[in-house]
Formats: C-alpha cells, structure tokens, sequence
C-alpha cells in the first residue's frame, strides 16, 4: 500500500518552498455516489496523519453550500499547474499559477462539452471555444 502524500503552501514545483509541510493521508472517504464514468459528485474527504495549521500562505479552501446558485456571468478562480494555453505546457521552475474564470449555465456546457454531460452537481466554468474571452 502506498502513502498519499499532501504538500500545503507549496508555490513552486521545483526550487526552495519554505512555507510548505507535508502531511500524509491515513484514510480516504468518497462520495458515496461517485460516478468514475460521468465524475458526478467527484469529491471527497480525506483525514489526515496530523492537523494542518492555517497562516497566510495555506488556508482552506470554501465549499458552496448544496443550495448555492450559480448564474452565468458569475466570476470564479482556478488554480493549479496545468497548462497555460491549449498547447503550452507550463514552463519550469512551475509557479502555481491564478486565473479567473467566467461561470456558464450547465445546460450551455452540456450542449459544447466533450466530456460528456455537466451535472447539476458541476458547476461549469472557464473559457468556451465560442467565448469572446471575458
């Protein structure tokens, strides 16, 4: 069996992160409704080895609540270290990069997704092939 490692306050993928701990993951819960085919109700609570401390650079992250709505127009953020543009990966030392992103109604993401069909569940954000970039 493997150990899940958590990193928290890690802003660089490579280089000197000197407001990071690590913790590991002693038990993972999943939604008790995952779907691995549709990722409807992807989510999960994992319990960790110790508590983490909150300070300026880790802070939890603000679940909506179940009766949240989420019009189109509404402005969210996204972060991460994936891609930043269709074809550009992210360039070396990997700073954690922010972007803001444009909330969209799901049944307008159902008809252009890909992926398959958006949930009520999901909540469909970022940028639309058709966008005007907003």
């Amino acid at each position: 069996m493997s150990t899940l490692l958590l990193y928290f306050g890690k802003t660089t993928q490579q280089g000197n992160n000197p407001n990071e701990i690590t913790k590991t993951v002693n038990n993972i819960i999943a939604h008790n409704a995952y779907n691995p085919n549709s990722y409807d109700n992807d989510i999960a609570l994992l319990h960790l080895s110790s508590p983490v401390t909150f300070n300026d650079y880790i802070q939890p992250v603000c679940l909506a609540a179940q009766s949240s709505n989420f019009p189109s127009g509404t402005k969210g953020w996204i972060t991460g270290w994936g891609r930043i543009g269709a074809t550009n990966p992210l360039p070396l030392p990997g700073i954690l990069q922010e972007a803001t992103v444009q909330v969209y109604e799901n049944n307008v993401c159902s008809i252009l997704c890909l992926g398959g069909p958006i949930t009520p569940n999901m909540i469909c954000a970022g940028g639309l092939w058709w966008s005007n970039g907003e």
